[in-house]
Order: structure tokens, then sequence, then C-alpha cells
């Protein structure tokens, strides 16, 4: 059996937590990559 297999099931809790973290990753990529896009925006019209 693999490591994953062994795991004792995820409570609800634990899913509900994991769906934030995601959530939360999720907002700070897309924050990152429109900081990105206006960066090279504002310095390419220079």
């Amino acid at each position: 059996m693999t490591a994953m297999a062994k795991r004792a099931p995820r409570s609800e809790l634990h899913r509900k937590q994991r769906i934030k973290n995601l959530a939360v990753v999720a907002a700070l990529l897309g924050m990152v990559v429109l900081i990105y896009l206006i960066t090279i925006v504002r310095i390419g019209g220079a």
C-alpha cells in the first residue's frame, strides 16, 4: 500500500479547510498575475 492509502479518511472539517486554503492560494496567484500584467503594460507603454 502507498502512504496515501494508509491515511485515515478526512473529516468534513478537514475538507472544508482544504477548500478554503485552495481558494486563498488561487486568490494570491491571481493577484500576482494581475500585478505582473499591469507592470508589463506600464513598462511597455513607456
